[in-house]
């Protein structure tokens, strides 16, 4: 796991230094690579969703490539299956992820990695965080680039002929 995320961090990197507009995702990525550099071979790619998210949401196709390569890569190798419930914040379709040991009365999902995610931080509903794998996959179809459409199909068609995605559930 920890190659497929590395690559996919330094590529966005790259891109991301090119231009000044995309500074959070910079940043995510570059912590990230400091935390696999300190503790390597994790299990779950779950508490790293979103800097793909932000990644996908970025509006440059080489970015997004390397987004959604990276995810159709995690979910086809058991890394990142979506089965853990997830709160989305008002207006965003990503996941609070609390990796801190305060234990709140809202009630957790504990990922695979031990982090624990939040499932009612603001009141919503819990969501399933397949659904918003797909959803954020989905909302890269937006971009007229052939090879992001490519990688948008490649993971949509990793997500539902794998049997340990949650897709199929």
């Amino acid at each position: 796991m920890d190659a497929i995320l590395t690559r996919s961090t330094t590529k966005i990197t790259e891109e991301v230094k090119k231009g000044s507009k995309h500074r959070e995702l910079g940043e995510a990525c570059v912590a990230l690579q400091a935390e696999l550099v300190e503790s390597p071979d994790g299990t779950s790619a779950e508490p790293h969703f979103e800097l793909f998210r932000l990644a996908c949401e970025s509006q440059n196709a080489t970015i997004t490539i390397a987004a959604l390569d990276c995810l159709e890569k995690l979910m086809a190798h058991g890394y990142l299956r979506g089965n853990v419930a997830v709160q989305r914040p008002e207006g965003s379709a990503a996941p609070v992820v609390d990796k801190g040991d305060d234990d709140a009365a809202a009630p957790t999902a504990e990922g695979s990695d031990g982090a624990a995610l939040t499932a009612a931080a603001n009141g919503a509903a819990p969501t399933m965080l397949i659904d918003l794998i797909i959803e954020t996959v989905c909302g890269c179809n937006d971009l007229p680039d052939d090879a992001v459409q490519l990688q948008v199909i490649k993971a949509l068609l990793t997500a539902t002929t794998v049997d340990h995605c949650e897709v199929n559930e």
